[in-house]
């Protein structure tokens, strides 16, 4: 496990204050200092809130000083912040940053930075287990001795760590390098890089909900030339269409009820970046020409300002769970806009998909996390307890098989039995599955199989098959089943 420091520049510190010096680096300032007598980290994350688009010319000095200086690893990271005061836009910056490195030991030198910058610090640190705060006291507080690092404690604020943690995963939950890449899902992810490096085509994602369509979204962004501008999210399905058009458009203040300011919106907010549609299969017919013209012009008119247009550069990502050609056919979705959509067009994968070998992989990566996360040993499934989760079709797919992970660890403390499986699992009769007559009837013999508690030949009686059909299907499908003491 790496070593990882993050700080914000000083700029108040760590240049020489003479303006004749010009940016001349000040020897005994904040970093330059800490270099000196308490660097021992395998990287310093060096931020700063301009972006790489607005020349710095005070961070490169510092950021090639520190290297040639001190020989170290300092990586400048450009945050792109435009209201240094704003802890709601520090926190969505510095969150994605963070969670990169949720398998590194992280340090944070919380000195550095406006008042909001630091208390980005104490928010996120309730959040991220991996992460420690510490900070350094000015010399005229020192007596004269060397700097030393004061760790700091951070309290969460009452909220369980159950809470933080599927806030955590909510937002951000299958960061590429922390998720497992099996073979199958690496292929996908292989397409979106290709598509990536399209930069303008409009992209389509289709999969079922909980197969990471947001998580592919954000990839292909990542790996575009636009990854240092906005990846924004807006959820099409969740909102009536004035509220919908006021996210995407923005809206001048008294151009609804309770509209007191004006409103940028989400296509100018991720300007050069990335705007990702999820759900666009609920939009209305309306919203649907109004993102028609957008894609078509590449300008949007904010609510409440018809004459006002503004020029728009934006990568747009749509998803849905649902058959888009579908609702083509039923005059449900706009054929015009359905064919701008799926220039590029990319499928997720189900779990049940997946090759036993693969789910057993996501599985253990899960396990692994969670142990991580809630500080707690990893636990170890029972060969009923794995075998009843590969056979499970599960229809919400690996969000499902998380959020059940994160339940084991809740209730369990070292091993997981069949029986704390819920029921809906153990039992699945009525839940969302194959339609495919094999898979019926493969799980109706494991049913057979568990209600008479692994007797193979009663089994067979009942089915009306012979003893050898039956184990030739048992081992050719893997079809254990769960023996109960009764």
């Amino acid at each position: 496990m790496r070593k990882i420091l993050i700080s914000w520049i000083a700029y108040s510190h760590d240049f020489k204050k003479n303006s004749s010096e010009g940016n001349k680096v000040n020897e005994h300032g904040t970093h330059c200092e800490f270099y000196r007598h308490l660097f021992n980290y395998n990287m310093h994350l060096l931020l700063s809130g301009s972006s790489e688009d607005r020349p710095d010319t005070k961070f490169r000095f510092l950021i090639n000083h520190l290297k040639t200086t001190y020989g170290k690893n300092t990586l400048p990271e450009y945050m792109n912040i435009e209201d240094v005061v704003s802890i709601e836009e520090i926190k969505s910056k510095l969150y994605p940053l963070l969670h990169k490195y949720t398998d590194e030991d992280v340090e944070i030198f919380v000195s550095p930075g406006t008042p909001a910058m630091q208390t980005c610090w104490y928010l996120l640190a309730m959040e991220f287990k991996n992460v420690r705060l510490f900070h350094v006291r000015p010399p005229k507080f020192r007596n004269g001795e060397p700097p030393k690092k004061e760790y700091i404690k951070v309290q969460n604020s009452g909220l369980t760590n159950g809470l933080i943690i599927h806030e955590n995963h909510k937002r951000n939950p299958y960061k590429k390098g922390r998720f497992v890449f099996t073979p199958s899902i690496q292929k996908v992810f292989d397409i979106a890089e290709k598509i990536a490096d399209t930069d303008n085509v409009t992209t389509f994602i289709s999969g079922e909900s909980g197969t990471g369509k947001e998580v592919l979204a954000r990839h292909i962004h990542e790996q575009s030339r636009r990854a240092k501008y906005r990846f924004i999210a807006i959820d099409c399905g969740s909102w009536t269409d004035n509220i919908i058009e006021s996210k995407l458009f923005g809206h001048v203040k008294g151009a609804f009820s309770g509209a007191t300011d004006d409103s940028k919106g989400a296509f100018i907010e991720a300007h050069q970046g990335t705007l990702f549609l999820d759900e666009i299969g609920n939009t209305s017919k309306r919203l649907q020409r109004a993102l028609l013209r957008v894609i078509q012009e590449r300008e949007i008119s904010p609510l409440g300002a018809p004459g006002t247009v503004k020029k728009v550069d934006v990568r747009i990502i749509a998803a849905t769970h649902e058959n888009l050609l579908d609702l083509v056919n039923q005059e449900k979705f706009r054929a015009d806009l359905f064919f701008r959509l799926m220039v590029a067009d990319i499928r997720t994968l189900t779990f049940r998909e997946l090759p036993k070998k693969e789910k057993t992989m996501i599985i253990n990566f899960f396990l692994d996390k969670k142990s991580r996360l809630f500080d707690k040993e990893k636990l170890v499934l029972s060969k009923e307890a794995k075998n009843c989760l590969l056979q499970y079709v599960f229809p919400g797919n690996i969000r499902e098989l998380e959020n059940l992970i994160e339940r084991m660890y809740v209730y369990c403390e070292k091993t997981v039995a069949l029986e704390e499986i819920p029921n809906r699992i153990r039992f699945p009769e009525g839940s969302i599955g194959s339609l495919r007559l094999l898979d019926i009837e493969n799980k109706h013999i494991k049913t057979v199989l568990n209600m008479y508690n692994c007797n193979k030949r009663k089994t067979s009686e009942v089915l009306g098959i012979s003893y050898t059909t039956l184990n030739t299907r048992i081992e050719k499908f893997d079809l254990e089943c769960t023996r109960l003491n009764r």
